[in-house]
């Protein structure tokens, strides 16, 4: 499992000029914002070279961002990528990357830009969290009660439960700041991470979201979860084992396996 920061560092990393490039490129800071705005930033780039640069396919990482596809960097000049991110829930400095490719000679792979926001919340709790753990299917439903408070609103409310998975049932109690929230026999099984989203009666933050963990377990369970693989090489025969195992003993056939996120 590869945090998303991890990996657009190593892609970063691994895009490195074959010779020495005459483009260089501005971390762009966008200060401080409130959760759940869309902030615009323009990513600088200076051409050191006598000859202009075309930039081209840029795109973002995050499935929440997006950016001017192309623009052209004069000789000698500055030129600039405008590009949008959306905070989300995210909370304190975040860092959201980007890719885009140029036509100078002898530049091989595509570079990289970042983009540098620090997300404010007005909840005192800035990352509300129900974890419920290891859950057995046979055990549900199970329910946890979380409370949000805010020392920045007088008479915080929770205003309505604006979307969740179907499989999660959650309601706002009486006192309009604690989420009753259950998880259903059709929960899916395995480790998973969802969020369940709030109204709530603050101008300048019109939303909330709690984050729901879960493990559920059925019959069958995998003896590690998540696997973890280390390190691997290209060159290499990577193999791991997953030993499944019936908790009731019960005799059971695995079927079709497929791989999500990751080749093999």
């Amino acid at each position: 499992m590869f945090l998303l920061s991890s990996l657009a560092f190593a892609l970063l990393a691994s895009a490195s000029p074959a010779v020495k490039s005459n483009l260089s490129v501005t971390l762009c800071t966008s200060g401080e914002h409130q959760q759940f705005e869309t902030v615009t930033c323009d990513i600088e780039l200076k051409n050191s070279g006598d000859k202009s640069v075309h930039i081209s396919d840029a795109h973002a990482l995050s499935r929440l961002d997006s950016i001017e596809q192309a623009v052209v960097v004069p000789a000698r000049g500055t030129a600039y990528l405008r590009a949008t991110v959306d905070i989300s829930d995210s909370v304190g400095f975040t860092h959201r990357y980007f890719r885009f490719a140029t036509d100078e000679p002898g530049v091989l792979g595509s570079r990289g830009a970042e983009v540098q926001v620090f997300a404010s919340t007005i909840l005192d709790n800035s990352s509300p969290l129900i974890d419920f753990g290891a859950v057995n299917l046979d055990e549900m439903p199970a329910t946890k009660t979380i409370t949000l408070t805010s020392r920045e609103v007088s008479n915080f409310r929770i205003l309505g439960i604006s979307s969740t998975r179907s499989y999660i049932n959650a309601s706002v109690a009486e006192d309009g700041r604690t989420v009753n929230i259950s998880l259903g026999k059709d929960a899916p099984w395995g480790i998973w991470h969802e969020r369940v989203k709030l109204k709530i009666n603050a101008a300048q933050q019109p939303e909330a979201w709690i984050k729901v963990d879960a493990n559920v377990l059925g019959d069958v369970v995998p003896d590690t979860n998540p696997l973890l693989l280390g390190l691997m090489r290209t060159n290499n025969r990577n193999e791991f084992l997953i030993r499944l195992t019936s908790r009731t003993s019960k005799k059971f056939k695995v079927g079709a396996v497929t791989l999500k996120g990751i080749k093999g």
